[in-house]
C-alpha cells in the first residue's frame, strides 16, 4: 500500500469511499476521523510547522517574535498615536492594546483555517489521485497548526499582561472550553469550503473579502457598547463576535461565561461540524475529476 511519503505513517488497506461512508454519519464523525488517523494528523501538522520556519535564521523563535511585535505595534498605533480607548472613564492605553490583541487572536485562528480551506483539495492533488488518503483530515491539520500558533500568541499575551498589569485571572484556564465551539464550527466551515473550492476555484478570492468583513463587523477594534443599538444585532450575527467577547471575559476581565449560552453554542457548533464533514465526505468522490 503506498504512503504519502517515506516518513508518513502507513494507511490502512481500505478504500477511500468506504472510509468516507464510515465517518460521514453522526455527530461524532468529525472526531472519529481525527482519532482513526491521528498519527497522520500529527505527522502532517508537525511537518507543516517545521516547513514554515525551515531555512530562516531564527527558526521557530519567529513564532514568538511576530506576536510580540504585533502587540507592540498595535499598542503604539492605536493606544499612543490615535489615543484609542476601549471605554470612557479610566480606560488606559494598555487595556485597549490587550483587548484588541485578544480579539485578533480569535480572528487569526479562524482566518488562518478558513482562508486556506477553499484550496485544500487543489493543494493536495497527489493525495487525491495517487494514494488512498483520508482527505477529511486536512482541515484538522489546518486547525492544529492554527492552534499551535494561537497558543504562542496567548503566551505572549500572558507574559505582557503579567509585566504591565499583573497575572491574568484564573478564569483564563476556561479558554479551551470557550474556544471549543469556535474550533468546531471553524472545522465545519472548512470542510464545506474545501468541498466547494474543489469545484469552484474563485471561492478563495471571495473568502478573502468575507474575512475582511468578519474582522471589521466584529467588536475587535471597538467595544460593543460603542456600537449604535440598531446595529448591535448585526454585529452579534457575526460568528466570531460571541467567542471573541467570551475570550476577553475569561482572559482579561475574569468573568465566567454563561453556561447555558456556551452549551447552546457548543451544540450548534457540533451539529454544524458534523454537517460540514458529511458534505465533504459525500463530495469527495468527484474530486479526482476536477483537480
Amino acid at each position: 500500500m503506498p504512503s504519502v511519503d517515506d516518513n508518513t505513517p502507513a494507511l490502512k488497506n481500505d478504500s477511500s469511499t468506504t472510509r468516507s461512508l464510515k465517518k460521514s454519519m453522526g455527530l461524532l464523525a468529525p472526531f472519529l476521523c481525527l482519532i482513526q488517523d491521528r498519527q497522520i494528523v500529527y505527522f502532517l501538522t508537525r511537518k507543516r510547522i517545521v516547513t514554515r520556519y525551515r531555512g530562516s535564521v531564527l527558526g521557530l523563535i519567529w513564532s514568538f517574535i511576530v506576536p510580540a511585535l504585533t502587540l507592540a505595534i498595535y499598542t503604539l498605533v492605536f493606544g499612543v498615536i490615535l489615543e484609542s480607548r476601549w471605554s470612557r472613564g479610566d480606560s488606559t492605553t494598555t487595556e485597549y492594546a490587550f483587548l484588541l490583541y485578544l480579539g485578533l487572536c480569535v480572528y487569526w485562528l479562524v482566518s488562518e483555517c478558513v482562508s486556506e480551506a477553499p484550496s485544500l483539495v487543489h493543494n493536495h492533488t497527489n493525495y487525491v489521485k495517487k494514494v488512498v488518503f483520508p482527505l477529511e483530515i486536512l482541515p484538522w491539520v489546518n486547525l492544529w497548526d492554527a492552534l499551535f500558533h494561537s497558543t504562542i500568541r496567548l503566551g505572549v499575551f500572558v507574559i505582557a499582561l503579567t509585566l504591565f498589569q499583573g497575572p491574568p485571572p484564573l478564569t483564563i484556564l476556561l479558554l479551551p472550553l470557550v474556544w471549543l465551539p469556535l474550533c468546531l464550527w471553524t472545522l465545519g466551515l472548512c470542510w464545506i469550503l474545501a468541498a466547494a473550492g474543489a469545484y469552484w476555484r474563485d471561492l478563495r478570492e471571495i473568502i478573502g473579502l468575507i474575512l475582511v468583513g468578519l474582522l471589521f463587523l466584529s467588536p475587535t477594534f471597538y467595544s460593543l457598547d460603542a456600537v449604535p443599538e440598531a446595529t448591535r444585532n448585526i454585529i452579534m450575527l457575526n460568528p466570531i463576535s460571541f467567542p471573541l467577547m467570551q475570550t476577553r471575559d475569561v482572559a482579561y476581565y475574569g468573568n465566567v461565561p454563561d453556561p447555558l449560552s456556551w452549551f447552546g453554542v457548543l451544540i450548534f457548533s457540533l451539529i454544524f461540524a458534523s454537517v460540514g464533514h458529511a458534505v465533504f465526505a459525500r463530495s469527495r468522490k468527484g474530486f479526482a475529476d476536477v483537480v
